[in-house]
């Protein structure tokens, strides 16, 4: 996250989808620096190549069924 305006946009989107029930999904987190401040502004989930690589379909199957229960 760049500047202060930057964190600002994200802190208001929190909230709002928070306020509204929502859980929030931040996609394209690249530097773990930025995954430690999406959490600690209350963002729920990550995705991105910081925090794992893409797998492929087929290895990626039974981990998303045992997830499903």
């Amino acid at each position: 996250m760049g500047d202060g305006a930057d964190r600002g946009i994200v802190t208001a989107i929190l909230h709002l989808a928070h306020r509204m029930g929502l859980t929030v999904v931040a996609e394209g987190v690249e530097p773990l620096e930025q995954a430690d401040v999406l959490s600690g502004l209350g963002c729920e989930l990550l995705q991105g190549h910081a925090l794992g690589r893409p797998a492929e379909a087929l290895p990626a199957g039974p981990q998303l069924q045992s997830t499903a229960r």
